[in-house]
């Protein structure tokens, strides 16, 4: 505390050096582990280059609007470069990354004639978990094959990955009509009306495929007996 008699007496020059802001800084970043700046640089530098991969992937995708010849070239060689890009990558991996890059494509190549190109494009969306792209491109395959129930059946098992159940029974249903002998898409539909409690609807749906799936099921239907495999899958809540 100051007093009108307090003498001020000048104070030693400081032994320490006042450190800058900016040397604080610098200061701090060398504290950080040599090799984890190392791995954060060898993160960024893979993601930028995976990143430019896609993006040279698709970007000889035409515009929206352009020729069929154009547009279908253009989708064989998209196909061909992420199955490449797919058979590289870790099993079991998801490829965001690539994930994106394909699905920005597909409103500019999904106007294509190539029924086929298309449907292997829809394959490969539904590996990279686009369900949602991987179904309207399926749909526009359906439309170019009214008669194909393969088209329709992949796309109801697009639609029920994607979680739109109502409308996935509505293609394994068009499935059936043009192939009354799929038993995948009637044991696919049953497996969906399990799901929606529909327990009522579930074994005539099971019916057409338990010769592919109950060995028991010719000697139950010569000795007119009920089919073991249909009265356990009733009584289990699990389907």
């Amino acid at each position: 505390m100051l007093t009108p008699r307090t003498t001020l007496r000048p104070l030693a020059p400081c032994s320490r050096w006042v450190v800058p802001c900016s040397a604080v800084h610098v200061l701090c970043a060398h504290d950080v582990p040599r090799t984890h700046v190392q791995d954060k640089e060898k993160e960024n530098s893979v993601k930028t280059l995976e990143e430019e991969e896609v993006r040279l992937l698709v970007e000889h995708v035409p515009a929206k609007g352009s020729s069929d010849d154009l547009v279908t070239t253009a989708l064989r060689k998209l196909i061909q470069d992420a199955q490449a890009r797919r058979r590289a990558s870790l099993p079991g991996v998801l490829d965001k990354t690539l994930q994106e890059g394909i699905c920005s494509a597909v409103p500019r190549v999904i106007s294509s004639s190539d029924a086929q190109a298309l449907f292997s494009l829809g394959l490969v969306l539904m590996d990279l978990a686009a369900f949602s792209h991987a179904a309207q491109v399926l749909a526009r395959v359906a439309e170019l094959r009214p008669r194909s129930a393969a088209a329709e059946h992949q796309r109801g098992l697009a639609l029920a990955k994607s979680g739109d159940f109502d409308k996935a029974l509505e293609a394994y249903q068009a499935a059936v009509r043009k192939d009354d002998k799929l038993a995948i898409s009637y044991n696919n539909m049953g497996v969906l009306l399990a799901k929606l409690a529909k327990y009522d609807q579930v074994c005539p749906m099971f019916a057409p495929c338990l010769p592919h799936v109950c060995p028991m099921f010719v000697r139950c239907s010569v000795q007119s007996r009920p089919c073991p495999w249909l009265v356990v899958r009733r009584e289990l809540s699990e389907w």
